[in-house]
């Protein structure tokens, strides 16, 4: 009688240590994914910084002057 009640108790300890395993497991998996996919959400949602426009100058000595005139063949435009 008491090598029964060693073993049942035995098997009782072995499948309490499993589900003990499964669940903690299981929580560590979902905590890790919920922090992957919270890591991801937030530089998804990120906004980008405004990057700065700067428009180039021409000196004033190297200002050209568009000319447009009319040949009687066809206009022609000098850039």
């Amino acid at each position: 009688m008491k090598r029964i009640l060693f073993a049942v108790f035995s098997i009782a300890l072995a499948a309490f240590a499993l589900a003990s395993f499964a669940a903690v497991s299981v929580i560590a998996f979902a905590a890790l994914a919920t922090l992957t996919l919270a890591g991801t959400a937030r530089t998804m949602l990120q906004r980008p910084a405004p990057q700065p426009a700067y428009a180039r100058t021409r000196p004033q000595h190297d200002e050209r002057i568009t000319r447009v005139w009319n040949d009687g063949r066809g206009t022609i435009i000098d850039m």
